[in-house]
C-alpha cells in the first residue's frame, strides 16, 4: 500500500526541478511503473511506462517500453527504441554518467 499527501507527489518534484533548472514540461521525460508516477508522467512531456507497470499508468503514458523496470530502461530509450531526439542523446549519457 501507497499513502499519499495531496501536498507532494512525484510530478511536483519534477515541476519544482524544472522549473528550478528552465526546463520546459515538453522537454521533461518520466519514466514510471505505479500509480505514484501519475502526476510526473502526465506533467512530463514524454512519460513513459515500463513494460510491466500497471494498466493504468500505461493509460496515461505516451510511450511504452519494451523491457520491464528490472532491465536498463534508461539505456534502451537511447540506444534502443530512439525515442529521444538524436540531438539530445549526447547530453542524456553525460548527465546518467555524472550519477551513475
Amino acid at each position: 500500500m501507497e499513502v499519499l499527501t495531496i501536498d507532494a507527489n512525484k510530478g511536483l518534484a519534477v515541476k519544482f526541478l524544472a522549473d528550478h533548472l528552465n526546463i520546459k514540461p515538453e522537454e521533461v521525460i518520466a519514466i514510471g511503473d505505479s500509480q505514484n508516477d501519475l502526476y510526473m508522467i502526465n506533467y512530463a512531456g514524454l512519460g513513459v511506462c515500463v513494460k510491466n507497470g500497471r494498466d493504468v499508468v500505461k493509460e496515461h503514458a505516451k510511450y511504452i517500453t519494451e523491457n520491464t523496470n528490472n532491465e536498463d530502461i534508461i539505456a534502451t530509450l537511447v540506444d534502443g527504441e530512439a525515442i529521444i531526439p538524436s540531438e539530445k542523446v549526447e547530453t542524456i549519457k553525460k548527465v546518467v554518467e555524472e550519477i551513475a
